[in-house]
């Protein structure tokens, strides 16, 4: 029969050529979203029309192609394909490139030692951009080896698990604990001020100032500094971030933290080495909120890297 005719009394539509119209065929209804995953960007346009058909055949009292094992193994396969695409992914900054962007500022320029201050906080810290620009000098406190910074809002803290980050003092040029100190020192911040540290700076005729108003830096400003920092290092700055330094330290956190447990294990000799379970934890949990044991290692360790 040529032309399609609606369903009535319970019958369902007729065949055009060899291809039932209605109810679908689960590996028709496979093939098409196939179809989709490979000429579309997106995986919500292949969970419109899984949803859509599902719809259909439910609302007409049906048994839904959907409910196909092919047919939802091609929709989990759009998600893992394009789902999880990153387009914009940004490189991680590694010990030894900051180390050479450090190396290459002029620390004498106010604004320079800034910028080289924000990326080595985001490094060391674990710190977004947004925890770094609203540091507080009174939430900063220096001890024998190491600095703590009183974190009170985070993205990665939801659960106000922890609030205070620790920095080992490294004996290097690139040491985040020596050059805030210089920074605190040059613009001249009272230990007990509540305003924000990295505020917007001021030409003067020597030098720079910070500006009074008590507003943090912006994350344009960061990112436009960042890339001309970077512009003499790298071709193209457009593959680092903002980002880039606290997804660094994460790495280099990983690489500790199997040192760490490989010479406690071989120490100990444990028949059930942990450091794949160390990794896991590293991979799924905050980074700098983790346990004393873990962190005052990392402390220790980090110090070798700056």
């Amino acid at each position: 029969m040529d032309t399609c005719e609606r369903s009535t009394g319970g019958k369902s539509l007729p065949r055009v050529g060899a291809v039932t119209s209605f109810p679908a065929e689960s590996l028709l209804v496979a093939l098409y979203l196939q179809y989709l995953l490979e000429t579309t960007s997106s995986c919500s346009l292949v969970d419109a029309v899984f949803y859509g058909i599902k719809w259909v055949h439910e609302t007409a009292g049906l048994v839904s192609p959907t409910d196909s094992s092919l047919v939802v193994a091609v929709r989990d396969a759009s998600k893992r394909i394009l789902g999880t695409a990153r387009s914009n992914q940004k490189e991680p900054i590694t010990p030894e490139f900051l180390k050479s962007i450090v190396g290459g500022a002029n620390l004498s320029n106010g604004l320079e030692l800034r910028n080289v201050c924000l990326y080595l906080l985001c490094f060391a810290g674990f710190l977004r951009f947004d925890d770094v620009s609203r540091i507080k000098r009174n939430q900063i406190s220096f001890h024998t080896g190491y600095m703590s910074i009183k974190v009170e809002k985070s993205k990665n803290d939801q659960l106000r698990q922890g609030d205070e980050v620790l920095i080992a003092k490294g004996e290097g040029t690139a040491c985040p604990v020596r050059i805030l100190k210089e920074y605190l020192k040059r613009f001249n911040i009272d230990p007990l001020s509540p305003q924000f540290i990295f505020r917007r700076l001021t030409k003067t005729k020597k030098s720079y100032k910070l500006a009074s108003n008590n507003k943090p830096i912006g994350y344009s400003t960061f990112r436009d500094h960042l890339r001309k920092t970077l512009r003499g290092f790298v071709p193209d700055p457009q593959v680092y971030g903002a980002h880039s330094f606290q997804s660094g330290g994460h790495l280099l956190w990983l690489i500790v933290a199997c040192l760490i447990e490989s010479f406690r294990d071989m120490v100990v000799g444990s028949p059930q080495p942990v450091r794949m379970g160390m990794l896991k934890t590293a991979q799924t949990s905050n980074f700098r909120f983790l346990s004393p044991w873990v962190c005052n290692r990392y402390c220790q360790f980090s110090c070798f890297f700056f």
